[in-house]
């Protein structure tokens, strides 16, 4: 299985273009510009302050995956997995498809620095009862796309200024209504808080990575995107730039 490590890129025409080409691969990312990143069915208006992004100069963006919406910086390392639905690789049912793509991350916290981690809720991976990752799912041109975050840090301020957090949301989760950020610190941790200490992106990869090939039961080889990939990506970009694609809701 193809193995890239991208760096900041433009996310969702990447992994369009490689569900087109149908070569398994496994993403590591980062996000290029903080950015706010819609679910495809969240309202702009109802999940995020839009003046406060404007203000603090956050990108916006909507997934062609679900779930809601959440900030991405380059605080965070990401993956994200492209599969054929017929390889094999990820399970075609949503259910097992998250517990699979979440035992790779589990694997990585407990095989890596001995954090013992769960896979809870929809699509979530908790360590020490809070969320340290969130996950989502889609299908295009017959291709599985699997991803989600790793929250190596996370600033959890400006996501509360920009995100807006139904209280009866973590509520429901056992947590009480207060102030945004202390319902977010609340309910997310970090691979920084939780090794009490600071944590270089290279030593998350390299632990994602081994997680990911015990979870999948592949071999990982790397690679990086053909030339026609990257061209469809570049033509692609434009779809999800599109104001009218990013606030269609």
């Amino acid at each position: 299985m193809r193995y890239i490590d991208l760096g900041p890129i433009e996310l969702h025409a990447t992994e369009e273009a490689i569900a087109k080409s149908g070569i398994p691969t496994l993403m590591l990312w980062t996000a290029r510009d903080p950015t706010v990143s819609l679910g495809y069915f969240s309202c702009a208006e109802e999940e995020m302050d839009m003046d406060a992004a404007d203000r603090l100069g956050l990108e916006v963006t909507r997934r062609p995956s679900g779930g809601g919406t959440v900030l991405f910086d380059d605080r965070q390392l990401c993956y994200s997995i492209v599969v054929p639905q017929d390889s094999g690789i990820l399970p075609r049912a949503p259910r097992p498809c998250f517990r699979k793509a979440a035992q790779g991350l589990i694997n990585a916290l407990e095989d890596t620095w001995g954090i013992e981690a769960e896979f809870a809720g929809k699509n979530d991976v908790v360590a020490r009862g809070k969320k340290v990752s969130g996950n989502a799912q889609t299908n295009k041109h017959r291709a599985k796309i699997q991803h989600g975050s790793f929250l190596v840090d996370f600033s959890y301020w400006t996501a509360a200024k920009v995100l807006r957090i139904p209280a009866e949301k973590v509520e429901d989760k056992g947590i009480p209504r207060g102030p945004v950020v202390d319902m977010i610190m609340a309910r997310v941790t970090t691979l920084k808080e939780l090794l009490e200490r600071e944590v270089p992106l290279e030593e998350a990869k390299e632990a994602l990575k081994k997680g990911f090939e015990k979870a999948l039961g592949v071999s990982l080889a790397e690679g990086s995107l053909t030339a026609e990939e990257e061209a469809m990506a570049e033509e692609l970009a434009a779809k999800y730039r599109d104001p009218g694609w990013v606030y269609r809701r």
